[in-house]
Order: C-alpha cells, then structure tokens, then sequence
C-alpha cells in the first residue's frame, strides 16, 4: 500500500505556509528597521488610544480603512503603548445581532443606559460576566453555549442584546489567523507624541473553543464607546477585549521577538 501525502494537497500546504512565513518574516523585518529609527513622531495630535496604530499603519504604507481584513498580508496589527499595568488586549469590534435581539438599534441602547442629554449622552463602558457594572449591565452565556447576551438587572427589559456564539468565534479565527501584537514606548519630544517599537507577540490560530468559557470567567469582555454623532447613536464598538493573564489561555503557543 501507498504511503505518504497525496502529493498535490501536501505542495499546495506546504507552499501555503513557506508564503506565510516570508510574509512574517518581512514584515518583522520592517518592524526592525522602524524601531532602528527611534521615536516616531505621532501622526495624530493628543494621546488618543488610536494614535499608535495609526503611526505604525503610516510608517508600513497601510491606508487608513474601515475594513473588517487582517491588515498587513494576511496578518492582523495590533499595537498598544508600554505602560506599568497589563491592559486587556482588543480582539475584535462587533455589533449583536439586532434580528434575534430586543433592542434594535445602539440608539436604544443609549436610550436608556446612556448618561446626559442631547448631543453629549454617551455610554462609555465596560461589561463583563461576573458582575454587573455601575449601569447595571452584564454579560450572559446561554446554557448550550450557543447564545451571548447583554443584560440589564432590570428586570423588566433583561437580555436585550444579542450575539450568535459561532459568529463571534469566526470572527475571532478570521482575524486573528495570524497577528502581531506590538508594544511601543511613548515620549514626548516638544510637546508632541512619539512611538519607539519594542517588541512582538507574534500568536496564530487562537483556539476559539475557549472564547465562551473566558467569556464566562470575565476574562473576556465586552467595552462601550456610544455617543451621539449629529442625531444619530454612534458606536465605536462593542470591542472585545481580553485580560493579559488570560491571553496565552487563547493564543497558544506564541514567539516573542525583541526589536531593540
């Protein structure tokens, strides 16, 4: 009897992966050349949480867009400032499902958990499964671990926001086939930002069995940004993101590289 790999599917794999490692492979080198730089001055005035990525995606070539596609060939970026604490790392942005949902639309959410008036309500927030936050919301995964809810402790409006499971976990493994996660020191060189990039986390294939269960532990959890635009709710999220404890629980095994 034959043994071995059907020859056609096995080159197919194995040129499939030689492509992937040479794409990481430049884009760590172009990494290395910009930390070779030094600080880079922000393309953004303020400190805003954005800046970062903007100047890493300014430097690469990358033109800002609104695409739900991993960034740079294939491979998703995420960059974040060096800080003291461990801040929870942002996997994905994601609306729930208003067709299964009782609420609609953001603008009933802001509606009614949303804080002051007119064009300045806003709900900036971050909910989690374990307890139920200031505005009294929290996080539910149904007993098949099929369904994610967003609820209220009152009782009368309860889950009334929505997520198919199976939805988020595709989300998850689509974008983060294959990420870097960078880390950049910030100065502030005459009153303006800079960023020096320091290190990569380089993680592939998160094991998205896992995300129901940290999403029950809190590990996971689900960040707020709905303000008024005009007349009109707009949400910059809802971002899920993970605690830093809990990141090699989703993404392992993953490699490590100094830039400087």
């Amino acid at each position: 009897m034959a043994t071995g790999h059907p020859a056609p599917l096995y080159h197919l794999v194995k040129r499939s992966g030689a492509a992937a490692a040479e794409t990481a492979n430049e884009l760590l080198e172009k990494l290395r050349q910009l930390a070779a730089l030094g600080p880079l001055k922000s393309v953004m005035n303020g400190n805003a949480d954005t800046a970062i990525g903007r100047t890493l995606e300014h430097h690469l070539g990358i033109s800002m867009n609104s695409s739900k596609d991993p960034d740079y060939k294939g491979i998703e970026l995420k960059a974040a400032r060096v800080r003291r604490s461990k801040p929870r790392a942002q996997l994905f942005c994601q609306v729930p499902d208003w067709r299964i949902s009782k609420f609609k639309s953001f603008a009933q959410v802001l509606a009614k958990f949303g804080q002051g008036s007119g064009a300045s309500r806003r709900l900036h927030c971050t909910v989690r499964a374990t307890a139920s936050n200031p505005r009294g919301l929290s996080l539910e995964v149904n007993a098949h671990g099929t369904l994610l809810h967003e609820v209220s402790s009152d009782k009368s409006i309860g889950r009334f926001a929505t997520w198919s499971m199976s939805k988020l976990e595709a989300r998850l493994a689509y974008k983060h086939r294959e990420t870097f996660w960078i880390k950049a020191r910030s100065t502030t060189i005459g009153g303006v930002e800079h960023f020096e990039f320091t290190s990569v986390v380089h993680t592939r294939k998160p094991l998205a069995s896992e995300f129901a269960a940290l999403l029950q532990t809190g590990a996971i959890t689900v960040d707020h940004l709905i303000k008024m635009k005009g007349t009109a709710a707009k949400e910059g999220g809802p971002s899920f993101k993970i605690s830093a404890a809990s990141f090699d629980v989703l993404f392992p095994p993953n490699k490590t590289y100094h830039l400087v």
